[in-house]
């Protein structure tokens, strides 16, 4: 029993010094004592010792000069100390990414249609899709810019008979906000972006060799999320999962207007795609 009491009795006194044990050094030249707890939205959230009491605070990366965790009382860092915070504290202005991967149209398929067709529908759906963006920074966290993305698909079928080609190209280009969160001292982050824009869609089709050109665009959305992975100050490597949003009830059919007449002759142009390519 004297043995349990003894043990949290000097658990109990060495719980205080022990918030302590990391240091952060500002760029004033001011040392804080303290506990790294974590890193979010470019923010470092600590804890530490003020009067007998503990208290929570934070300061921005960029306030930060260096830190060093478990610290034990010396005040001479090392270099590779002194350039932690270095990928953090590089506030960039501008954000150019690009990247490429899979594609999937989420529209549906008439169940009225011949198996044949439903299913050669259904394989033009998935393709290869790629796609740029470029922001500018309004501060550390938050950017507006543009996006594009392009995707296409092609195939042929026979069916009674007939034969049918499609050569399916969607382009999207929009205006941009993105939302940069620091997800630890790595500088790792997860990224927030939402655009609204303008869909073109192409489709140079044949039926018996005969062509058939149908063009159509509407106002469309996307909203992103990805993760970042560092590689220098200035690059990095990331996955990208995207969803664009749109419905088209006009087109131009080789040269003539073409109006749907009911929700299901729309072209829906709801895709999900995940990328993965590189920022700079």
């Amino acid at each position: 029993m004297r043995f349990f009491l003894l043990f949290f009795l000097g658990a109990y006194l060495f719980s205080g010094p022990s918030v302590a044990q990391d240091m952060i050094v500002t760029q004033k030249g001011d040392t804080i004592n303290c506990k790294i707890l974590r890193v979010s939205n470019n923010y470092v959230h600590y804890r530490f010792l003020y009067e007998g009491e503990y208290r929570r605070s934070m300061k921005h990366v960029t306030e930060i000069k260096s830190y060093k965790e478990n610290y034990s009382g010396q005040t001479n860092l090392t270099k590779e100390e002194t350039e932690s915070f270095a990928k953090l504290r590089v506030v960039k202005k501008t954000r150019f990414g690009i990247q490429a991967g899979w594609g999937y149209r989420l529209n549906k398929t008439d169940p009225n249609l011949p198996a044949t067709l439903q299913n050669y529908i259904n394989d033009l759906r998935s393709g290869f899709q790629w796609s740029a963006d470029f922001y500018a920074f309004l501060d550390s966290d938050l950017g507006i810019g543009l996006k594009y993305s392009s995707f296409g698909n092609k195939g042929k079928v026979s069916y009674s008979g007939n034969q049918y080609t499609d050569d399916i190209s969607i382009n999207y280009i929009g205006i941009s906000l993105l939302r940069k969160s620091a997800m630890n001292m790595e500088g790792n982050a997860l990224i927030y972006a939402g655009s609204v824009g303008y869909i073109s869609y192409k489709n140079e089709a044949t039926e018996n060799q005969a062509p058939l050109n149908i063009i159509g665009s509407t106002i469309g959305f996307m909203g992103e999320i990805g993760y970042d992975f560092p590689i220098t100050k200035k690059s990095s490597f990331g996955f990208l999962l995207s969803l664009m949003v749109g419905s088209i009830g006009s087109f131009e059919v080789n040269g003539n207007n073409v109006n749907a007449s009911s929700p299901e002759e729309r072209e829906g142009v709801v895709r999900l795609d995940l990328s993965a390519g590189f920022r700079f």
